[in-house]
């Protein structure tokens, strides 16, 4: 019998003719809810090292999931994760509020990453610190967000979590801007493939079928689908990388996708365009204007014509700009002469990856507004990013100088040929 099934049993009071009786029940009941929370508790301390926590902060799985190791000693909770590898200690209390619930019950900056506001995320990201303990299989404790209703495990992790964090992080800078080619699954045939490394989502598109989107976690070997994806007659749980870190494939290696990077590399370089006749076409500079009309309307500055895609600049993270969920992030900035009279930049997070079927093209995915560099105080300037993304994806043509050095490239819409723009090296 599992200790919520015995929890459970123990609450249901049995209808009685003396109030005695109902009392000596209610009793009862109270002392095996506090054996019940006694059994959870020495069963997180037990584990003299961490557990693993496979953490999917939103209800609709929005942004994948993510990988916690969390150690329980003491009432203490010690946390560390892929976005803050640094351990952090809190409070934690195992107790009863509609059933058994673990709680991290003081702040700690680890693990409460997604449960956050900001002036963005104005209701944060989801982000349960509050877990419904449901069951316990084996060695395995089965969990629920009590907000979010996602379904968790905590697993015991005998290897350093450090180490462990490093190898994770290795997996998602592979696949950070990766395109993957079309696989043949069973019965289903031939299956495009749309990987969103940002927000660990991948999409299965059968030929003539719907889209089927997978949230996934990154794991130290590739990654982990929330639950598994079945096409074709075919089960797939999670992919691994190849041992030359160039394919995807299911462990039995039965299903194979290339990995197609863009053939700029945006995640670490940052490049520019300029918003005017003959840089860009005339329908990107309509997406400009009515961008700068917008952000003219609000009296919060003037939308420069400079605008940069690509990582942040040093001179970004100099002033502090970081990634909404890590140090550094691929960004759509746009420079504004703000009303006080001083320049500001105003960035958009996004994912800008390969595609499979060629390697000349790059796509571009939407993700949120940066908070550091202030996007929901610039909001109005959104035609600029939701226009270029509408277009995608981008041809990309190199162009070199006299020397063989490329000067600049040229990026024209594989969906309208009257839509392009040239990037330019951006060097501080």
């Amino acid at each position: 019998m599992s200790l919520l099934v015995g929890l459970a049993l123990t609450s249901s009071l049995m209808p009685s003719c003396s109030s005695a009786d109902k009392l000596s029940d209610i009793g009862e009941a109270s002392q095996r809810t506090r054996e019940v929370l006694r059994e959870y508790t020495d069963r997180l301390e037990g584990n003299k090292g961490y557990w693993l926590l496979t953490y999917w902060p939103d209800s609709r799985l929005r942004y994948g999931g993510y990988n916690f190791f969390v150690h329980f000693e003491g009432g203490k909770v010690t946390g560390l994760t892929e976005l803050h590898p640094t351990a952090v200690t809190s409070l934690y209390d195992v107790t009863t509020i509609d059933q058994p619930t673990l709680c991290f019950s003081t702040f700690n900056d680890a693990l409460l990453h997604f449960s956050k506001s900001s002036e963005y995320f104005r209701s944060a990201r989801g982000g349960d610190f509050e877990f419904l303990l449901k069951e316990i299989k084996g060695d395995t404790i089965l969990l629920e967000g009590r907000k979010q209703g996602t379904r968790m495990t905590l697993v015991p992790f005998a290897s350093d979590p450090a180490t462990e964090i490093t190898a994770i992080q290795r997996v998602s800078s592979l696949l950070r801007t990766a395109g993957l080619t079309s696989v043949t699954i069973g019965t289903a045939g031939s299956v495009g493939l749309r990987l969103h490394p940002g927000y660990r989502q991948l999409e299965f598109t059968p030929e003539g079928g719907t889209t089927v989107r997978a949230p996934f976690v990154y794991t130290s070997r590739g990654l982990r689908f929330y639950q598994p994806v079945t096409l074709g007659g075919v089960t797939l749980s999670e992919l691994v990388l190849s041992s030359d870190d160039t394919r995807l494939q299911s462990p039995d290696g039965s299903i194979q996708t290339t990995i197609v990077n863009p053939p700029l590399d945006f995640a670490t370089k940052t490049f520019v365009y300029y918003a005017e006749t003959g840089f860009v076409s005339p329908k990107m500079l309509q997406h400009f204007t009515r961008a700068k009309n917008a952000l003219t309307r609000t009296g919060r500055g003037t939308l420069q014509t400079t605008g940069y895609w690509g990582a942040f600049t040093a001179a970004d993270l100099g002033v502090n700009l970081r990634g909404n969920d890590s140090h550094n992030t691929m960004v759509m900035t746009s420079g504004i002469m703000t009303t006080q009279g001083y320049y500001n930049r105003a960035s958009y997070e996004v994912d800008f990856v390969g595609v499979g079927a060629d390697p000349t093209q790059v796509d571009i995915l939407l993700r949120d507004g940066n908070d550091s560099s202030g996007w929901y105080f610039y909001s109005a300037i959104m035609p600029i990013v939701e226009g270029p993304r509408s277009k995608a994806p981008y041809t990309i043509t190199a162009y070199t100088d006299d020397g063989g050095a490329t000067y600049y490239y040229y990026l024209q819409s594989t969906t309208d040929a009257d839509y392009w723009l040239y990037l330019y090296p951006y060097s501080a």
